[in-house]
């Protein structure tokens, strides 16, 4: 869902990682991308699986790009995701890692792109 703030669109993308300074960065890219589109987009950087569980349900109608970081312990990422897809998520789904462990995986949730950190190109997020 992208929202229209006059002439431009405003785009809500929610980062869910616990490595703060991939975070930052990837935040600063994203930015970058959207100004060079003239897309408005406003960012949440989230680290808690339980808080981000726990909020998934308002989130998951608000929330237009979901960047999840699958280097979460316990398969954190995957209960992320399923959690959003739970609550009737239908915007997209990019994952994170620093393998490509999750990438086949990940195409069974539908993800829009996988991301293997340091690796893939800016052109590609």
């Amino acid at each position: 869902m992208i929202h229209h703030a006059g002439r431009r669109r405003l785009l809500y993308i929610v980062i869910c990682s616990e490595n703060a300074s991939y975070t930052k960065n990837l935040t600063r890219k994203l930015h970058e991308i959207a100004n060079t589109n003239d897309i408005s987009s406003v960012f949440d950087e989230l680290s808690d699986i339980k808080s981000i569980c726990f909020n998934a349900e308002d989130l998951a109608s608000q929330v237009d790009l979901l960047y999840i970081d699958m280097d979460y312990s316990d398969k954190g990422g995957l209960k992320i995701a399923n959690r959003f897809l739970a609550n009737g998520y239908n915007g997209d789904i990019v994952f994170v890692s620093s393998t490509d462990n999750y990438a086949l995986t990940g195409y069974d949730f539908g993800i829009l792109n996988y991301l293997v950190k340091d690796i893939t190109p800016d052109n590609k997020i």
